[in-house]
């Protein structure tokens, strides 16, 4: 997929970076618009509640958090460091299912209801 496209070309940096971030590499990783999010759940709907990043320049990103708020500018290995350092306490392994089929457990785990 990444030699197919030269935009996507200029996520390599971040993704070779995502991958040996241990927080990162649990999530499922996917691209949208020519940039990199991170998903909770494996199936489209992705979640949307992770931070993500879009290449600047060359070889620097742009990361963003959920709401929509810049949480620094870096290089691969610094972006990767800057997403996992905002992810939010409970960000587990990503699960399989749709950002629905998440929500909806969520739902029925939670104390006290029915």
């Amino acid at each position: 997929m990444l030699q197919a496209s030269p935009q996507l070309l200029k996520l390599r940096p971040l993704i070779d970076a995502a991958i040996t971030e241990p927080h990162l590499s649990q999530l499922f990783p996917y691209t949208s618009m020519i940039t990199l999010r991170f998903s909770r759940c494996t199936g489209y709907p992705y979640t949307r509640d992770l931070p993500w990043a879009r290449p600047i320049d060359e070889g620097r990103y742009q990361v963003i958090g959920p709401d929509r708020k810049e949480l620094g500018v870096a290089d691969g290995p610094g972006s990767a460091a800057l997403i996992a350092d905002a992810l939010p306490s409970d960000c587990g392994p990503a699960v399989a299912g749709t950002a629905y089929s998440l929500r909806d457990q969520l739902r029925d785990d939670t104390p006290g209801r029915p």
